[in-house]
């Protein structure tokens, strides 16, 4: 299982909100859940958790800032801070309440979609004649996602570290929705965000 990104110290070079979220592993038919708990996990399409990060109070206040004037969220998350998580199990195989939404559902369509383009990719001798969406998604096919049980199968998904050139880029991923990372993609954006029980995500960069 990928290591936990987990920065519990503040210090003057305690990397930004977009910094860890850019750390996390990713699985390009993945996504990435806020979860009331105020940990980000990053899901792999089979629904295990590749990896995490918890979030400060303030962190957790940006990262509900970012959705606009919400209520809701900002009921639900506040107080939360996600360093108070210390339960090692509930970080990397959460309670259903800390689930995204319909998230078996999500896990059958993903999957089911993941192994379309897999086919269609493999009936393509020529790579040239793979849209841009489904040769990218292929990357990360060859990992293993990290097992649901916890035992030590690891994953060499590595963390996206560099996000897209775009003086606004929030702005243009957010108009789009998603159901998987590699929704995203295509639109120069990383990852498909769902927060607390929203059902549906939102391309963040």
């Amino acid at each position: 299982m990928a290591l936990p990104t987990d920065n519990t110290t503040a210090s003057p070079t305690e990397p930004t909100l977009l910094e860890l979220l850019a750390g996390l592993k990713y699985h390009d038919f993945g996504i990435r859940h806020f979860a009331d708990d105020g940990v980000v996990r990053s899901y792999a399409p089979n629904g295990t958790v590749l990896d995490y990060v918890k979030l400060n109070a303030a962190q957790v206040q940006e990262m509900v800032d970012r959705r606009g004037r919400d209520d809701h969220l900002d009921e639900v998350y506040r107080g939360v801070d996600g360093h108070n998580v210390t339960d090692e199990k509930q970080c990397t195989n959460p309670p259903d309440h800390l689930l995204p939404v319909n998230h078996k559902a999500w896990i059958k369509n993903v999957t089911a979609e993941m192994h379309a383009v897999q086919e269609m990719a493999n009936g393509i001798t020529d790579a040239k004649l793979l849209p841009i969406a489904f040769e990218n998604s292929q990357h990360p096919s060859t990992a293993p996602a990290a097992p649901h049980d916890g035992s030590s199968e690891t994953n060499d998904l590595q963390p996206r570290s560099e996000y897209p050139t775009h003086p606004y880029p929030a702005l243009r991923c957010w108009i789009h929705d998603c159901m998987k990372n590699a929704d995203c993609i295509p639109r120069g954006c990383f990852h498909c965000g769902v927060t607390d029980e929203y059902p549906d995500g939102l391309c963040d960069p």
